[in-house]
């Protein structure tokens, strides 16, 4: 007997540590609303956490690009270090093709006493990493809120940053395509 689920039954089956495999051809098959579900399962409650993804063919992209949104979650309210998170993302770093956004930050923070203090560690080994030519700013929003306002993420971002061009609109401009 076969047995259809729902994009959030196949994600709650994920379990923290799982490998999960996506396979698709250029984007085309890529099972976006399996993905969006475990997205948002994690931003619900925080699992499935520390997950080995498999891409083969760039799926979910049509352009050999890949992105690291929400600079892959760092549990920011534990501290300036996490060393898991650093474990996955330095090697990234050595992939021409990948991207991160420097964004969600705010909500892997203490929601009610955040500080700018807490993002930077995260940001500058982000930037370390990746350089500005491939970070972009990204402000979370709506989900930011829980948090913070619009202005603060972005008052908090440009203290750190500074006013990069690359971070502030090039990066995305070149990823996207929009230049």
């Amino acid at each position: 007997m076969q047995k259809l689920v729902t994009a959030q039954q196949a994600a709650a089956l994920i379990r923290d540590g799982d490998v999960v495999s996506v396979s698709s051809s250029s984007g085309l098959g890529c099972p976006d609303l399996v993905l969006s579900a475990i997205g948002e399962r994690f931003d619900n409650d925080g699992h499935p956490r520390a997950l080995t993804t498999l891409h083969p063919i760039a799926a979910g992209d049509m352009y050999g690009i890949k992105g690291i949104d929400h600079i892959a979650k760092p549990r920011i309210a534990a501290g300036p270090r996490d060393e898991e998170w650093e474990r996955a993302m330095a090697p990234l770093a050595g992939q021409p093709n990948v991207f991160c956004k420097l964004s969600g930050m705010v909500t892997e923070a203490h929601w009610a006493d955040w500080t700018p203090e807490d993002l930077q560690p995260y940001v500058a080994r982000s930037l370390d990493w990746f350089g500005p030519e491939r970070c972009m700013f990204g402000s979370d929003w709506p989900v930011c809120l829980l948090a913070s306002d619009y202005s603060r993420v972005l008052k908090t971002m440009r203290s750190i940053v500074g006013e990069d061009g690359d971070v502030f609109g090039a990066t995305a401009a070149r990823v996207y395509r929009l230049a």
